[in-house]
């Protein structure tokens, strides 16, 4: 599962957020777009709509390349509902992906310091707790 940024024109932003335009029509430039793919738009001609799409993610449900111009590939995606099992599941995921990057880009600025990633793994595990409601192991 990969994690696409997209740029989208305003007046397509407007129609994905109602509902009236679950696919998108893109050129293939090596993305490799693929069922279970999350991705996220990016409005750069309207800050409204940029910021009212902002944080919402789409995964891609189906993907073809049949009957298209060269160089193109369709994709059908659907809107990830903020409150069901499968969005909490996908913040998980995202927020572990986060985590491994933060600890990355930690261990090359500090390399001989095992404190960091002790640290790193605290404030992450309460974040996480806060995040989606996880009770500590002392607490009921």
């Amino acid at each position: 599962m990969k994690k696409h940024c997209l740029k989208i024109k305003a007046e397509y932003a407007k129609a994905k957020l109602e509902g009236k335009k679950p696919f998108e029509i893109r050129i293939d430039d090596g993305r490799d777009f693929s069922v279970g793919d999350l991705v996220e738009y990016l409005v750069p001609d309207d800050e409204k709509l940029n910021q009212e799409i902002k944080g919402k993610v789409f995964v891609i449900t189906y993907v073809t390349r049949f009957e298209q111009k060269p160089g193109y590939v369709v994709f059908g995606e659907k809107k990830v509902e903020e409150d069901t099992d499968f969005a909490v599941t996908l913040k998980k995921a995202m927020f572990v992906d986060i985590f491994a990057e933060v600890e990355e880009k930690a261990k090359k600025h500090w390399p001989h310091s095992p404190t960091v990633r002790n640290t790193l793994e605290r404030i992450f595990d309460e974040v996480f707790d806060k995040m989606f409601n996880r009770k500590s192991a002392g607490e009921k």
